[in-house]
C-alpha cells in the first residue's frame, strides 16, 4: 500500500511531489508512522528507486525534517531511535542532492534542502557529514565555470557557519579546512557582488552585500584556525578582495550604494589587516594575503 501511494505503474503519481508535499505540510509529523521507514528503505526497494533517482522524494524528506522540528513535541520525537535513523538517511540523501545539483537544480528545491540540512545541524545532527560535504562543495565551486546566485552563496555560508561553531568547540574534530576554504570562497564572491550591485542600479543587491559582509566577518574573526598553507597558496583571492574593498570603499555614495556599504568595505580591509598583524612580539598570526599595511596605505594615497 505504501508503494501504491507513491507509484502508479512505473510513473510517479505525484509530479515533483507537490500533492503529497502539501499533505506533509498540513500533517502532524508525530503521527507519521510510515514516512521515516519509507525514506530509509527506499534505496533497497526496486519499485521506489525510480522515484528516488528522479529526486521526487527529496523535497518531501526535507519538508518532513522541517515539520518535525516545528512540532511542539519535537524534542520527544527527536529522542526516538526511529527518527535518529531516519534523520541520518535523510541528511545523507539531501547532502548528495546539494552537491549534485547546486548549479542547475530548481531554486525552491535547493533552498528547501539547504534549510533542512541547516535545521539538522542546528540540532547537532549530521555535523561531521555536512562538514565533509561542504569541503567538497567549496572545491567544486572553485573549479566550476558556472556561477550560482549570490543569495544561494549566502545560504551556503550560513549553513557553514552553523557547522563551524560546534566543530570549533570540539577538540576531536578539525574544522580548519572548511573554515579556510569558506573564507577564500567569500573573498572570491564578494568582489563579484560589488560589481553586480553597481551595474544593476537596484538596491536589492545591497542587502546581499551586507549579508556577505557579516559572513566575511564571522569567518575572518576565526582566522587563528585557518590553514596557513592553503591561505598562502590562494593569497591572490585575498589580495583581490582587499583591492576591491578599497576601490569601492573610497567611492562617493549614490542612489544605489549607501554609505554603510562603502564604509563596510573599508571596515573589512581594516579587519583583515588587524587579524593578520600581531599585537606584540610574542603573538603569532597567519598572514592573510601579500598586502602589508604599508602597501594598503600606498594604494589609498595613490587613489586619492
Amino acid at each position: 500500500e505504501k508503494n501504491n501511494l507513491l507509484c502508479n505503474g512505473s510513473r510517479p503519481a505525484f509530479v515533483n511531489g507537490k500533492d503529497i508535499l502539501s499533505e506533509v505540510i498540513n500533517y502532524d509529523c508525530s503521527k507519521f508512522d510510515f514516512l521515516p521507514d519509507m525514506l530509509i528503505n527506499a534505496e533497497s526497494n526496486s519499485e521506489m528507486m525510480p522515484i528516488l533517482d528522479c529526486g521526487y522524494l527529496d523535497p518531501i524528506a526535507a519538508t518532513y525534517v522541517l515539520q518535525v522540528f516545528s512540532q511542539k513535541n519535537a524534542e520527544s520525537i527527536k529522542a526516538t531511535s526511529g527518527f535518529a535513523n531516519a534523520a541520518e538517511h535523510i541528511g545523507k540523501r539531501l547532502l548528495s542532492r546539494l552537491l549534485a545539483h547546486i548549479e542547475g537544480d530548481d531554486d525552491n528545491v535547493i533552498d528547501l534542502v539547504l534549510e533542512a540540512i541547516q535545521t539538522l545541524c542546528l540540532n547537532k545532527l549530521m555535523l561531521l557529514e555536512t562538514s565533509n560535504k561542504l569541503v567538497e562543495l567549496m572545491d567544486h565551486l572553485r573549479n566550476s565555470r558556472k556561477n550560482i546566485s549570490i543569495d544561494r552563496e549566502i545560504r551556503i555560508f550560513d549553513l557553514t557557519s552553523c557547522v563551524i561553531s560546534p566543530l570549533l568547540s570540539s577538540e576531536l574534530l578539525d574544522s580548519s579546512t572548511l573554515l579556510t576554504k569558506t573564507f577564500l570562497r567569500i573573498c572570491a564572491v564578494f568582489p563579484k557582488c560589488l560589481i553586480r550591485m553597481k551595474r544593476s542600479r537596484h538596491d536589492t543587491l545591497e542587502y546581499s552585500t551586507t549579508q556577505l559582509m557579516y559572513s566575511f566577518s564571522f569567518f575572518l574573526l576565526r582566522s587563528e584556525y585557518f590553514d596557513k598553507s592553503m591561505i598562502n597558496e590562494l593569497s591572490t583571492a585575498v589580495d583581490n578582495s582587499i583591492v576591491f574593498c578599497l576601490k569601492y570603499g573610497m567611492m562617493e555614495p549614490d542612489n544605489v550604494t549607501s554609505c554603510s556599504i562603502l564604509g563596510g568595505c573599508l571596515k573589512m580591509v581594516r579587519l583583515m589587516l588587524s587579524q593578520s598583524s600581531p599585537r606584540n612580539s610574542s603573538e603569532h598570526r597567519i598572514s592573510l594575503g601579500n598586502m602589508s599595511p604599508a602597501h594598503v596605505h600606498a594604494l589609498i594615497v595613490s587613489h586619492s
